[in-house]
């Protein structure tokens, strides 16, 4: 049972998880920290980018599997939660917008790239 108290170590641990290859390993201790803690916008965050890796080289055209299909769904369902939290977050945008680009949603993945510029005071 995880810790509430150590929620930061726990998605500090699911993003190392990621950085070093191991995705399911990554999907289990994120996912586990949401079921005590689900308001925990970085964990949903780093659980979308997680998810988002899993899917990295498909695109809408290739034939997706239903697990390709659903790791991006929920990528984007948890990315879009995160931005309720830090709305300013570039990184986050950029995220989203990739997982809407693999979906083959290309206007709301331009929409983010905006997001991104604005946010970054470019535009």
């Amino acid at each position: 049972m995880l810790d509430i108290r150590n929620a930061a170590v726990w998605s500090t641990l699911g993003m190392t998880l990621l950085k070093t290859g191991h995705l399911e390993r990554a999907v289990m201790v994120l996912s586990s920290l949401l079921a005590v803690a689900p308001d925990n916008y970085d964990c949903l965050g780093h659980l979308g980018t997680t998810h988002l890796q899993s899917c990295r080289g498909k695109s809408a055209g290739d034939a997706a599997s239903v697990d390709q299909v659903s790791a991006i769904n929920v990528a984007e369902e948890c990315l879009l939660s995160s931005l309720k939290s830090d709305s300013k977050a570039a990184s986050t945008w950029a995220n989203l917008a990739n997982a809407c680009s693999i979906s083959g949603d290309h206007r709301s993945s331009s929409k983010c790239l905006e997001k991104v510029l604005m946010v970054l005071h470019v535009i």
